[in-house]
């Protein structure tokens, strides 16, 4: 006796959907965490252009410095003067030994290298920002 099922035969497309959201996963984690990691410290800069690039650090510290007189400074995201900034560096040696310098255009040169200098006065190792471009 031949033994027939009287379910229908399943479409082929329907075995495709988890493959493709699998694929979609993948895709959306490759865009999200494979892409160069961009340096954001939520106050606005006008970067300089260089055409040279350094390899990203996981995590470091972001001083940015704007003109003004005094100049304005940011440690990470909080608004802080230059003897905050000391204080601020000194207690965050812990958490990385990286910062990275995001300075205005326009700003006094002498003021990029104080907050500099008082990075290399802790210890930290030093990058400067910069926007892709030419020199």
């Amino acid at each position: 006796m031949k033994l027939e099922s009287t379910i229908p035969e399943r479409a082929g497309f329907l075995y495709l959907a988890p493959v493709t959201d699998g694929i979609l996963l993948l895709i959306a984690f490759f865009v999200f965490f494979g892409s160069n990691n961009v340096l954001k410290s939520g106050v606005h800069v006008d970067l300089p252009a260089s055409s040279s690039t350094l390899p990203s650090v996981r995590n470091t510290h972001i001083v940015t410095v704007m003109k003004g007189t005094p100049p304005k400074l940011f440690f990470n995201e909080s608004r802080v003067d230059m003897a905050q900034l000391g204080a601020k560096l000194a207690s965050g040696k812990v958490e990385s030994s990286h910062v990275t310098i995001l300075a205005d255009r326009d700003t006094a040169y002498g003021d990029v290298l104080e907050a500099a200098f008082l990075a290399l006065k802790f210890g930290y190792q030093v990058a400067f920002g910069t926007q892709p471009g030419e020199n």
